[in-house]
């Protein structure tokens, strides 16, 4: 029952007995928040997820896609991230980064704030905490920052102001964030780390390191400044600070 103990999200735990008396629990996906815990506390690897990996490498064969890379893909594939964007970028895509998306929602809450359009908001990139507020905490729906996530951002802004119109993929470590582009409609496929490789050893494919030092990486757009630390707890609080430490936040992580 590890995968009990741990959900965030009770509800979305089904619990039946077997007609041989064994006891199974599943997932009541109207009631998940998509987090992962279960898959990270279950010790007989019942628990799995599914993302877009497949469709997206499907799509891949057809026309260049639009790859938006978390900056989290540094320290999760620290001698590897440059030689995954390398691999797509050979296939024809075009790479940016999600630092790049995460200045532009410091940028916009800031603005927001400056000019008395928000008040006390909640604002949290996490789509598995936009998740839980929607299913279990609906009066904290009116308190939700207006304003996009970071790749909902980078999103907007290669849409509308490079007038790019391929379809999109992401790249990130997080599972929730299928839900949040089923709502949004702004991406077309979530693709998390450990799918893709899962993806990369199932067919063989060998990808060229790098030094741990790198850092730099030749987007095709500028890479982020401050919103690199987004993913770090508090980095948000963090990058809204540097610009105006008067503001008040609290962080939850």
């Amino acid at each position: 029952n590890s995968c009990v103990r741990n959900c965030p999200a009770p509800e979305a735990n089904i619990t039946k007995m077997l007609e041989d008396g064994r006891f199974i629990t599943t997932v009541n996906p109207e009631r998940c928040i998509a987090c992962g815990e279960c898959v990270k506390s279950c010790s007989h690897n019942a628990r799995d997820y599914l993302d877009d990996t497949d469709a997206a490498m499907n799509r891949l064969k057809q026309e260049k896609l639009i790859v938006i890379a978390a900056p989290s893909i540094k320290s999760a594939y620290p001698t590897q991230w440059i030689g995954i964007l390398d691999w797509f970028r050979k296939k024809g895509c075009t790479i940016y980064d999600a630092s790049l998306g995460a200045d532009i929602c410091t940028w916009a809450h800031l603005r927001a704030i400056e000019t008395n359009k928000v008040g006390n908001i909640i604002t949290q990139p996490c789509a598995a905490i936009v998740k839980y507020v929607e299913i279990y905490q609906p009066k904290l729906l009116m308190n939700l920052s207006p304003i996009h996530s970071p790749i909902g951002c980078a999103v907007q802004y290669i849409r509308k102001y490079l007038r790019k119109t391929n379809p999109i993929v992401t790249l990130t470590p997080c599972i929730a964030k299928k839900t949040e582009f089923m709502e949004t409609g702004l991406v077309e496929y979530s693709v998390t780390y450990k799918k893709l490789m899962e993806y990369f050893d199932r067919n063989d494919i060998k990808i060229g390191t790098n030094s741990a030092d790198e850092l730099e990486y030749t987007f095709d757009e500028q890479q982020g400044q401050l919103g690199g630390i987004y993913p770090r707890p508090g980095g948000l609080r963090d990058t809204i600070w540097a610009h105006n430490p008067e503001i008040n936040i609290t962080t939850s992580e």
